[in-house]
């Protein structure tokens, strides 16, 4: 009986050989190939040196694109900068355009006693604008017109 145990014992670990044959004979596996089970130092220095040149690569990729990404904002900011001298250039005479306009709009309704012109200078209008307007508006002297942030009663 002790040899129907060893013989079984035999089998299992020719089986087991075979298993390692086949996984010695794994081309994915460097140390397999040359029959040893475990990574040498050499091999471990390898897939470190190859590691390092795929992140040498990303590194130097994201380097080019953040000096891509630099360049676009440094030209934003040039813009950016000139668009806001432009229009703090345009903004006087805008809002010039704007008084003549509400100027205009109040000269049109052909009666001081129903015009009023709210200027950018005014914080807030008062209770008693909101009541004559509302009371204007009912009596038929004309309708509200909202020209911006201020209001012309026409």
């Amino acid at each position: 009986m002790g040899k129907v145990g060893c013989r079984r014992d035999m089998e299992q670990k020719s089986g087991s050989s075979a298993e390692a044959q086949a996984d010695r004979s794994d081309p994915r596996n460097e140390a397999s190939r040359e029959g040893r089970d475990d990574p040498t130092l050499q091999d471990v220095l390898q897939a470190i040196t190859a590691s390092r040149v795929a992140l040498e690569g990303k590194i130097d990729a994201l380097a080019t694109d953040l000096t891509v990404l630099q360049d676009d904002h440094r030209r934003l900011a040039e813009k950016v900068s000139t668009t806001d001298k432009q229009l703090k250039e345009l903004l006087p005479e805008m809002q010039s355009e704007r008084r003549k306009a509400m100027e205009a709009a109040a000269s049109l309704s052909g009666s001081d006693r129903g015009s009023r012109v709210q200027t950018a200078a005014d914080d807030e209008p008062s209770d008693s604008d909101h009541e004559s307007e509302a009371s204007r508006e009912s009596d038929g002297s004309g309708p509200a017109i909202t020209l911006g942030t201020s209001d012309c009663i026409i």
